[in-house]
């Protein structure tokens, strides 16, 4: 889940319609940039995001045994962001 702030200038007025038409917008971007992140990822064999590391220390048992290269190299990724923006900033 993300949250944002949407500050327009004066007079703006974004309908809820709109609004949601923004957000999923940035939803789709959000995932093809953090996709990308993890293809490139995958092509240069290192963990950028620090995955792996918070994976050994909450499920140690999953892990135990198995090197990084394979975990890394057989972890499947399902991207789905949430998107919530705030109107602020308007007059009324």
């Amino acid at each position: 889940p993300l949250e944002g702030t949407l500050q327009g200038g004066d007079g703006i007025f974004l309908s809820a319609e709109k609004r949601g038409e923004i957000e999923l917008i940035f939803e789709e971007l959000i995932k093809e940039e953090i996709e990308h992140t993890l293809k490139l990822s995958e092509k240069i064999n290192e963990d950028l995001f620090g995955i792996l590391p918070r994976l050994c220390r909450q499920e140690p048992s999953l892990v135990d045994g198995i090197s990084r290269e394979v975990l890394w190299q057989a972890m499947v990724f399902e991207i789905q962001p949430q998107l919530e923006l705030k109107d602020m900033g308007r007059k009324r």
